[in-house]
């Protein structure tokens, strides 16, 4: 299971063998930077064992979609977050994943796990708290979007 970062656990594991289309595997420990240019050692081991993964699973079809938190306008957020998931597609492929098994997608703001009014219930009173809510937003994900019969 890849580690947690910030108290947030992760659902995806290089384990899984049972996959069904639409499954989504949340992924909080890529850190990149701002257009995804900087890769820190630690998110490099998680796309290398992503990239170990899908090697092992050709048959598998997956969108790499990113997202942010609300703060920043939406243009700016959804742009970013396609850089970001276009820039660790690529990094997939240099890894010697299959072009074919990957599709970038970048969500921005669009689709939180917490809901902005609630975070903003610790904007004034918790500045740790409404820290921690806003980075359950920032993730990125491997969606399953099709299963080939090998």
């Amino acid at each position: 299971m890849f580690t947690s970062l910030q108290g947030i656990s992760q659902t995806f594991t290089l384990s899984d063998s049972t996959f069904e289309v639409g499954d989504n595997y949340k992924i909080y420990n890529i850190r990149l930077g701002f257009d995804g240019d900087r890769l820190p050692d630690d998110s490099k081991q998680t796309l290398d064992s992503i990239a170990d993964f899908l090697i092992f699973h050709p048959e598998l079809q997956v969108e790499f979609g990113s997202f942010t938190d609300s703060r920043g306008p939406d243009h700016s957020n959804l742009k970013m977050t396609q850089n970001r998931a276009e820039w660790c597609v690529n990094y997939l492929i240099s890894k010697g994943v299959k072009k074919e098994q990957l599709t970038a997608k970048g969500y921005g703001e669009s689709e939180p796990i917490i809901p902005e009014e609630e975070i903003n219930k610790y904007k004034l009173i918790d500045k740790k708290e409404y820290e921690r809510l806003h980075s359950k937003n920032r993730r990125n994900m491997l969606k399953i979007l099709k299963i080939d019969t090998l």
